[in-house]
């Protein structure tokens, strides 16, 4: 675990040494970025199924391998959302298509480069391969001091440093600056340099030609560079009589040593770039671009555990735990709707499981309580249905299912405890009313209401006695009170009020509607 990071030291934590590792692989055959997305998320819902796993981000890393046809397998470290997977892979095949036509292009002008094959973990050149891939006489490109180029340089890293080194890279002018990943304006192939330097020598970057004058460069400074490296002055990335045929180069302001790491790492990477792809670890950055980590490892990096042998476990006791989707199915099938149940299926469902088999409440109300109703206090109310503890929610649970409060009256109970009521205080305050009291009330506002036809009445009534009654005993009475007094007409039915408390009268308060019938 990394506790602190700079430029030249790491430092880690071993506190979680000896906790195992599991990693599961998929067979090459995911088609596109989105069915990777896809496949990451089967595997995390399988892994999600078993309940032994933690939550949150980092928890489960994804580590993506990416190929194009004619190019090379790189591998993406630290893909921890699923999100970014079909962005990372997308940018990814664009970085590998362009290298690719960069290196096309770097072959028709006789570009220096190396076989890559082999490559791992170790800069491995051909001297002889190299020159005469280039076309150059003598040796590689010299690694030389240009400090004195820089004598009152306004380039504050520069100046900061006092120190700057250079190496020329033949007939790559115009292609440093090359952007390689269409439409994030950030990615070029000085960036995958630069990336070389920074990992060989924790150096923060260099400057290459293909961008100067800029970051406080002057041209006089550029001309200086290319006078000290032996490059012609006319060979310039904006000079239209550029044959392309022309040298760039690179520049790292550092100490002598850690200069020439990098610009060392930084010359490799650009022979490299003859052969367009290479195979590589690369870092998922947040702007779903990578970045170089490592050399892929060789078979030397791949050795079996020397202390202990290999354990092949019994798996005929082991319990096959429910799926998630099969529990959102089975959820679903008890009358849960398929959003709630999703959830459910993923987050609440021990909670859930717990309050169907403990409880008459219907599946479908239990959902609601576990979720509905908390999301709507958070986003109606603005108050925290975190704040409810667990025993005063099953509390909440035991008076609903004994019907000592309505369901109606869960929001405002649950609203209660979280402004500081005791559990058992707020339970009492939205007790029920006698089923006798209930009718009292009804009769009370069906008077008052006069003709009002049944579904305004219901609508009176449950303003008043919302929280206070079970919604279906309002209905149940509601009804009887507005049931038909005579056969219906052409025209309609002939409703009535009864008051509960009396005997019907006759023709009392009679509406013809079409309505109702």
């Amino acid at each position: 675990r990394i506790i602190e990071q700079k430029s030249d030291v790491v430092r880690y934590g071993l506190d979680r040494l000896g906790t195992p590792l599991i990693e599961i692989g998929t067979a090459p055959d995911i088609k596109s970025p989105e069915h990777a997305r896809e496949v990451a998320e089967k595997l995390g819902l399988l892994i999600r199924s078993t309940g032994k796993a933690k939550r949150g981000i980092g928890s489960i890393r994804q580590d993506v391998n990416v190929s194009i046809p004619d190019g090379k397998r790189v591998e993406i470290k630290g893909a921890q959302e699923l999100k970014a997977i079909p962005t990372l892979i997308t940018n990814e095949m664009a970085r590998q298509h362009s290298l690719s036509i960069i290196a096309k292009e770097l072959a028709k002008r006789g570009a220096l480069g190396v076989d890559a094959t082999g490559v791992n973990g170790e800069e491995q050149r051909d001297t002889k391969k190299d020159e005469k891939k280039a076309g150059m006489q003598g040796e590689l490109p010299t690694l030389m001091e240009v400090t004195s180029c820089f004598a009152g340089t306004e380039c504050k890293v520069i100046h900061a440093s006092g120190s700057a080194w250079a190496v020329r890279l033949p007939r790559f002018v115009g292609l440093l600056g090359r952007e390689l990943i269409p439409g994030t304006g950030g990615r070029r192939l000085g960036s995958e340099l630069s990336d070389h330097a920074k990992v060989a020598a924790g150096v923060k970057g260099l400057f290459h030609s293909d961008e100067l004058p800029n970051y406080g460069v002057s041209d006089s400074e550029v001309a200086a560079v290319r006078k000290a490296l032996g490059i012609a002055a006319h060979n310039h990335k904006d000079d239209a009589s550029c044959n392309h045929a022309a040298d760039a180069f690179i520049i790292v302001a550092a100490p002598e040593a850690q200069a020439k790491r990098a610009l060392a790492a930084a010359l490799c990477r650009a022979q490299l770039a003859v052969v367009g792809n290479v195979e590589e670890v690369r870092r998922a950055n947040a702007d779903g671009t990578t970045s170089f980590m490592r050399w892929m490892p060789g078979s030397a990096r791949m050795y079996p555990e020397t202390d202990l042998g290999p354990v092949v476990p019994d798996l005929s006791a082991v319990e096959i735990p429910e799926l998630i989707e099969e529990r959102e199915a089975r959820y679903v099938s008890a009358g849960v709707p398929a959003d709630l149940a999703r959830t459910l299926a993923k987050d609440k469902h021990e909670l859930f499981d717990h309050y169907c088999k403990s409880t008459s409440l219907e599946p479908g109300f239990i959902a609601q309580l576990l979720l509905t109703i908390p999301k709507d206090i958070k986003k109606r109310l603005g108050l925290d249905p975190e704040k409810v503890k667990q025993k005063d929610f099953d509390a909440v649970v035991a008076a609903l299912d004994a019907g000592s409060i309505a369901k109606e009256a869960a929001a405002e109970v649950f609203c209660a405890i979280i402004q500081g009521t005791g559990a058992a205080d707020a339970i009492a305050s939205y007790g029920q009313l006698a089923e006798g009291e209930v009718r009292k009330r009804v009769a009370a506002i069906a008077a008052e209401a006069g003709d009002a036809p049944p579904n305004a009445l219901m609508g009176m009534v449950m303003k008043e006695l919302r929280g206070k009654a079970d919604g279906k005993l309002i209905a149940k009475i509601v009804k009887e009170l507005t049931v038909p007094v005579a056969d219906a007409t052409a025209s309609g039915a002939v409703l009535q009020h009864i008051d509960p408390a009396d005997p019907p009268a006759p023709s009392h308060s009679v509406k013809k509607s079409k309505a109702h019938k």
